[in-house]
């Protein structure tokens, strides 16, 4: 973790939701309102430049026992569900107090179906 104070002028956020269950429109919805973010007036008003760059849904691989497998029996199914979305989005002209007013604007537009929000700053390596 990097302090508030330490937030890069430019760079990478990426926004992680963690979906609270599984419902079809919880990713169609999560994905619109993530993708939406550059365009928004409330967002534009704080004066941060935001550029779409990836979006990824989360899946999770479930791995469960048949119910009428045998006691001991090895034989299992699984299934991939959308578990969550991932938003990689530019940024420049940043600072802490635009950070900190973002944040606040992402959990206030939190949807009741979001059981986590994750908000990251991404640096690339260099030298390799």
């Amino acid at each position: 973790m990097i302090p508030l104070e330490e937030i890069p002028a430019s760079g990478q956020l990426i926004i992680a939701v963690h979906f609270r269950g599984y419902e079809d429109y919880f990713a169609n919805e999560t994905r619109k309102t993530l993708l939406k973010l550059p365009e928004r007036e409330d967002i534009k008003q704080l004066g941060i430049d935001l550029y779409p760059l990836d979006y990824w849904l989360k899946r999770t691989i479930v791995t469960e026992s048949d119910e009428e497998d045998k006691v001991g029996s090895d034989k299992k199914w699984s299934i991939k569900r959308a578990t969550g979305g991932l938003y990689k989005v530019g940024f420049a002209n940043m600072t802490s107090e635009k950070f900190k007013k973002f944040c606040e604007f992402l959990h206030k537009i939190r949807k009741t179906y979001w059981e986590e929000l994750e908000i990251l700053i991404a640096s690339q390596v260099e030298g390799i």
